[in-house]
């Protein structure tokens, strides 16, 4: 990289960086305001490469060690030792991992990386936006809300830079910042402070001024302020942001191995079924936390809370005047079986003023009492059930080979070179009669996100074997979220 301390006063030019981007760099030049963040650097070699790897970040000034980084190229003005820069107009693309943007799609391109997906929405007439999920790019004309989706990655192109503006004096430059904010998702853990603000909007100002914070999540009126980034999980109401300047911990694309519902302030104990009692109506009660499938909870779509062991959720009897007992049900739509937390520490349905109360014995819905242990109730460890997709006709791609589709003939399924026009890779999914059909033929297989699997065997996935090749027939292994060859892109994919 060319030293910018040899540069001719006022003179533009080309400065190579680290990435494939570059800057136009002026020596003994201030760029007034719209400052992001800052870094320390003994010289200002390096700010062009802090300024790309920094979200929103598209021009900056080095000044006394500093490099101050900023949202766009104010008005130049003379400072003597002071050298600044703008980030060429080849843009760059922010990255959020297991985040999907909704809607405003208007291409698609096959990609084998997420990352490669920027580019192709760079080369894309008004494309601002990206979602990558099973080797597709969706190119869209803007970011979309953004919602959970495991293993997807999700992109904003930053905008390209005007032209350079005429000097006019400069006062010193402030500082401000950005934070991405996700819609009813909680970070879980990591916890530094607590701060309280009646709009959420306002954490990434208290999170930007706290020593060590990156992210946040805002519930109630509570801002929690964490040193990173935790578990993603679905909690209605809440905000949780992302420092532009601090890229998110990767989350991973599988889900924990233990998902458990805890009660009590020291997190020792859980809700649990007790053992071989899985019918209808069965009593819950809190015990000693064991990893074992009695105490393994996840949400639903629904927002329901549902036992993998017993096939069933997590519901109460309905009545407000008095306190409600709490048990296994058959899952349904019923509003007794939708929960969600209440002053982040307890549980109960978002109709009723009460609270899930769980002691050795037993589980109700009683007044709620915060002096009371049985009260407490943790559930960051809680993970999204993967949900039936929604219905759909249309064919279903393998993977991340956006080339290969699903075929059914002679009463086998096999990879093949995707033909729209052939009926035998014309698939229909009715989510309401959890029924996937070929060509009349009905198989015994369910659609869940981007995942097959078998109706009585929802963890044994729909398969193949890499490298996936034409004529390859797939088979029903355990499922693994982070492998590719059991992900599936069909028309509700995303």
């Amino acid at each position: 990289m060319v030293s910018a301390r040899l540069l001719v006063s006022s003179t533009l030019f080309a400065c190579a960086a680290a990435s494939v981007q570059q800057c136009a760099v002026e020596e003994n030049v201030d760029y007034f305001g719209s400052d992001i963040s800052t870094t320390t650097r003994p010289t200002p070699d390096n700010c062009c490469t802090d300024c790309q790897k920094t979200l929103l970040c598209k021009a900056y000034t080095w000044a006394n060690g500093v490099c101050y980084l900023k949202s766009k190229q104010g008005k130049p003005s003379r400072l003597l030792g002071a050298l600044s820069g703008v980030v060429s107009t080849k843009s760059m693309c922010s990255a959020a991992k297991d985040i999907d943007y909704f809607g405003s799609d208007i291409a698609e391109t096959a990609q084998n990386e997420a990352s490669d997906c920027c580019e192709d929405c760079q080369a894309t007439a008004g494309c601002k936006a990206y979602t990558w999920a099973n080797g597709v790019c969706y190119l869209k004309s803007k970011q979309g809300k953004a919602s959970l989706l495991l293993g997807a990655v999700s992109g904003v192109v930053s905008d390209a830079l005007g032209p350079v503006p005429q000097p006019s004096p400069t006062p010193a430059p402030t500082m401000t910042g950005t934070c991405s904010p996700l819609e009813d998702v909680d970070f879980g853990g990591n916890d530094i402070t607590t701060t309280y603000q009646d709009d959420a909007t306002q954490c990434c100002a208290d999170c930007q001024a706290t020593k060590g914070c990156k992210v946040y999540t805002w519930v109630d009126g509570a801002c929690y302020l964490k040193f990173k980034r935790g578990d993603s999980s679905p909690l209605p109401g809440a905000i949780s942001g992302v420092l532009s300047n601090s890229p998110p911990t990767p989350v991973p694309t599988s889900a924990p191995s233990f998902s458990a519902i805890k009660i009590g302030a020291s997190g020792a104990d859980c809700l649990e079924v007790p053992a071989g009692r899985m019918e209808k109506s069965t009593q819950l009660y809190r015990a000693p936390c064991n990893g074992s499938p009695a105490q393994e909870w996840f949400w639903t779509s629904s927002q329901a809370l549902f036992n993998p062991a017993s096939q069933k959720c997590l519901d109460s009897s309905p009545r407000s005047d008095a306190d409600s007992n709490v048990f296994l049900s058959e899952c349904t739509v019923a509003w007794t079986q939708t929960w969600q937390t209440k002053n982040k520490l307890n549980l109960g349905h978002p109709t009723m003023t009460k609270c899930l109360t769980v002691d050795t014995t037993s589980a109700w819905l009683r007044d709620c009492n915060v002096g009371d242990d049985n009260q407490v109730v943790d559930l960051r460890q809680v993970t999204p059930v993967v949900p039936l997709a929604s219905s759909f006709h249309g064919s279903i791609r393998v993977g991340a080979n956006a080339t290969l589709c699903l075929e059914f003939g002679a009463n086998i399924v096999t990879a093949a070179i995707c033909d729209k026009t052939n009926d035998k890779q014309m698939w229909r999914w009715n989510a309401n009669a959890q029924a996937l059909t070929n060509t009349d033929t009905a198989l015994n297989w369910l659609v869940k996100d981007s995942t097959i699997v078998r109706k009585n065997e929802p963890e044994s996935c729909l398969s193949f074997a890499p490298p996936v090749t034409a004529g390859q027939s797939p088979k029903f292994i355990k499922c693994d979220p982070s492998a590719r060859t059991q992900s599936f892109m069909h028309p509700s994919s995303t």
